[in-house]
């Protein structure tokens, strides 16, 4: 191991480093339920055409989406005397389309009333220790320009989009010897927005990760970025290029859900901004605003989070 030359600079995820605030993303609140515990009959009100909750007598509760993305759905009952279930409840998970058995009643009162409630994407995910390669072409060189994710009163940095201003943390990079962005980890490119003038790092994507937490990159050029909504990513794969400014934003996440009475519904769901792991060419380099590092991206980190059947194919094709 003489050559080897890998640092990792924090550790993921520790939630003791993490930042959260209310997410962008709405919860929405499509309608109220009724059920009749003699007729086993379910009344419903605006619920979207692409989802639908339903009971039927002997198998309880079912969820059925046509959308194409993830949702997560939370059940929230209002009168829960003599109400008992199968799972706790509130009910609250992600479905991709299907339909789904959500549960069953082991006891319920004679009438019962809830209320649905949806987001986009998965809520609550399992995450897995990762480690990240840079956002630059192997061997391409960053500076850390800034981080707000370590110290205890992080710097808010405000980012203008097109749908007005959210507040993210993370850490940017200035691009010294590249134009070229790239994936600092596989996924599926959830969205991407390119139109609009460069210089002020408004031209985004973001790309959602196999576990459910997601890479937001801001500072591509305008048209300037090269992949699509719904394509599957890998790791070290060229994203776009660079605005003017030579610099992007890369702030990693995900998505809580937590029903709280006491807070208003729209406040139930949040995003949890976390600390990545990042690997380079330097050794035990410390990770310091104004310090550069170098990419590295070994086939190992590439193929970490595929199957065997991929990785084979991945690999037999750099040969």
């Amino acid at each position: 191991m003489k050559n080897a030359a890998i640092f990792i600079f924090l550790v993921l995820p520790l939630l003791s480093q993490a930042q959260t605030i209310v997410s962008e993303k709405p919860l929405i609140k499509e309608g109220v339920g009724f059920f009749d515990k003699e007729t086993y009959s379910l009344r419903q009100e605006g619920f979207p055409y692409q989802m639908e909750v339903y009971r039927e007598r002997s198998k309880g509760f079912w969820f059925k989406s046509n959308r194409t993305n993830t949702v997560s759905i939370v059940i929230d009952f209002e009168n829960t005397v003599g109400l008992k279930a199968s799972v706790p409840l509130p009910f609250v998970s992600d479905f991709r389309p299907g339909v789904h058995h959500l549960f069953e009643f082991t006891s319920s009162p004679r009438h019962c009333s809830f209320s649905f409630y949806y987001t986009e994407g998965i809520v609550n995910p399992k995450l897995s220790r990762h480690t990240y390669v840079l956002p630059v072409p192997d061997g391409k060189s960053v500076t850390l320009t800034s981080s707000n994710l370590k110290t205890e009163e992080p710097f808010v940095t405000p980012i203008k989009y097109h749908d007005g201003i959210s507040t993210f943390y993370g850490v940017e990079f200035e691009v010294k010897d590249s134009f070229t962005i790239t994936a600092v980890r596989g996924g599926k490119v959830e969205y991407v927005e390119d139109k609009l003038p460069g210089g002020e790092m408004k031209n985004r994507l973001r790309i959602v990760h196999l576990d459910g937490s997601f890479a937001d990159y801001l500072g591509f050029d305008q048209q300037g970025i090269n992949v699509k909504t719904g394509d599957k990513i890998l790791a070290g794969q060229p994203l776009g290029t660079v605005d003017i400014n030579r610099k992007l934003f890369l702030s990693i996440g995900y998505q809580t859900l937590e029903v709280d009475r006491k807070l208003p519904y729209n406040e139930w769901l949040k995003t949890v901004f976390i600390n990545p792991s990042f690997r380079t060419k330097e050794s035990k380099k410390p990770w310091r605003v104004g310090e550069s590092y170098t990419s590295s991206q070994p086939a190992a980190l590439i193929t970490q989070e595929m199957s065997k059947r991929q990785r084979k194919k991945y690999l037999s094709g750099r040969n």
